[in-house]
């Protein structure tokens, strides 16, 4: 999802780039709720008719669908904010807050599209400053990263 605004005419402005989000932390607590209910119950009554080994495999399966279900989750909130000034362009990404920065002159950036050598594979969108690049974008669609394609092209030179 692409969000924020950009101005023209001031040469500045924010973009906030974010996955689409498949399932609220809600929902998926109900989720695994359900299941873990379930998987109680059948290693319960398998214990109660004295094949009590069940029981213990369900708990690791328990244990590992909360630990999958959470990271997933976890990274359907990440963000990546893209910051433009008339000198500078800065990205910064995390989950909660900014974990890394990404910061270069404007003058020495450059957005690279790589289209994708198989079908199966998504288009990149690279900035590159004068030391050192960074992907955007990566969990986008792609009707989504051709239309951040077409919002920073005003602002930052593509490469040849």
């Amino acid at each position: 999802m692409i969000s924020g605004h950009l101005d023209i005419e001031r040469h500045d402005g924010y973009i906030v780039l974010s996955p689409n989000l498949s399932a609220r932390w809600q929902s998926t607590k109900v989720f695994l709720f359900i299941v873990s209910f379930f998987a109680l119950c059948i290693g319960v009554a398998f214990a109660l008719v004295g094949l009590w080994m069940i029981l213990p495999f369900a708990g690791v399966e328990i244990m590992v669908l909360l630990l999958v279900m959470h990271r997933v989750a976890r990274q359907c909130y990440r963000k990546q904010v893209i910051h433009i000034s008339p000198e500078k362009i800065r990205v910064e990404q995390g989950i909660a807050q900014p974990h890394s920065i990404w910061e270069s002159e404007l003058f020495w950036t450059r957005l690279i599209v790589q289209q994708p050598g198989h079908a199966w594979h998504a288009t990149k969108i690279i900035l590159r400053g004068r030391y050192e690049k960074i992907e955007i974008g990566a969990f986008l669609t792609e009707q989504e990263k051709n239309e951040l394609i077409t919002k920073l092209r005003p602002f930052v030179s593509t490469a040849l």
